[in-house]
């Protein structure tokens, strides 16, 4: 065995040994419930299985093929982890659909008990490490420009971590040589001691970014305020098709706020918040008897898509009809009168 082999051997040995410490070190950190650093550590694992392909390619003579796959599904992983890393510390939930992101990796998890060495798996690699480097930029353009809400400490330092091993894999894809791997595996290695040291140096990098109890009401009670305004005076709820996203573009303050305020205040979610004005305004305008608008016409002036839409949210608020909310008011009015 040469002097490359046994650096080689020697060196992903231990970062395998580093990438799966990290990654039940960061899992064991997710004791309470389910958090965004989960991600963090399926990228670790991910990338402790592309690195064992190095590994064992370099240390035996032959090596199963299926070994070769799983180290291939694992590149494919590193990207999607990271990313749903990202999506996940904004404010809204995860949507079922973005868990398709993993798909490819799955496939080829499958692909390995059945692949055998005929298949061409090194344009796999290459695109597998652009795709890297692809999720890496895409994630620091959401956090810098998304409604991102995570430990932003956190974010730099694995975000760069994996922009710089995307890079590292990029070159020993393209290079192909055992030097070029051996030096890109060392590279590899310092970054995850980097990152063992990060965190133990700094324990709240694996901490929920939470803003205290006290200063998250104080930011909802500011919000609301606004909301009524806008509501109140501006009547905004007449707009047809009026969504969260309008109210935080036209308040500057991300659509998770304005729903917590909401909710907060009103105990209620914003198309029921929007509705109730609505319902309000209907039946201002049902008490009116010399004006005896159409409910058509009502329905459309105060910002409802439908007649029909009007009807549903009318008889959730008041348990009548509008018709029969109008009759009770002429009834009303024709006894005064008497």
């Amino acid at each position: 065995m040469d002097i490359w082999r046994i650096i080689i051997a020697v060196v992903c040995g231990i970062a395998i040994c580093q990438g799966l410490f990290l990654s039940f070190y960061i899992l064991a950190k997710n004791t309470k419930k389910f958090t965004p650093i989960v991600f963090l550590s399926l990228m670790l694992l991910a990338l402790t299985l592309r690195i064992s392909k190095s590994y064992y390619y370099y240390l035996f003579s032959e090596v199963p093929f299926w070994t070769v796959m799983l180290a291939l599904a694992g590149l494919w992983a590193i990207g999607p982890s990271f990313w749903l890393y990202t999506l996940s510390s904004k404010p809204s939930k995860l949507r079922k659909a973005d868990y398709f992101h993993y798909l490819p990796a799955i496939l080829l998890v499958i692909s390995s008990f059945f692949s055998d060495s005929s298949w061409k798996v090194i344009s796999l690699y290459k695109i597998g490490a652009l795709l890297v480097f692809s999720y890496a930029v895409t994630s620091f353009i959401f956090f810098k420009y998304g409604d991102w809400n995570g430990n932003r400490k956190r974010f730099i330092l694995f975000g760069s971590s994996v922009g710089a091993i995307a890079l590292i894999f990029v070159f020993q894809s393209y290079l192909a040589n055992i030097q070029g791997y051996t030096i890109g595996n060392i590279l590899t290695l310092v970054i995850l001691y980097v990152i063992n040291f990060m965190l133990l140096k700094d324990r709240k990098l694996l901490q929920i970014n939470r803003k205290p109890k006290k200063e998250q009401s104080e930011v909802l009670d500011s919000i609301y305020e606004k909301i009524t305004v806008l509501f109140d005076k501006e009547k905004v709820y007449r707009r047809k098709g009026l969504t969260l996203t309008n109210l935080s573009q036209e308040l500057q303050h991300p659509i998770y706020l304005i729903s917590q305020a909401i909710k907060e205040h009103r105990g209620v979610k914003f198309n029921s918040f929007v509705n109730s004005y609505r319902v309000i305004e209907v039946k201002n305008r049902l008490q009116d008897l010399e004006a005896n608008d159409k409910i058509e016409v009502i329905a459309k002036e105060v910002g409802f898509s439908s007649t029909s839409s009007l009807y549903k949210a009318f008889k959730e608020q008041t348990n009548v009809t509008p018709q029969a909310y109008r009759k009770e008011h002429v009834n009303l009015a024709q006894t005064q009168c008497k």
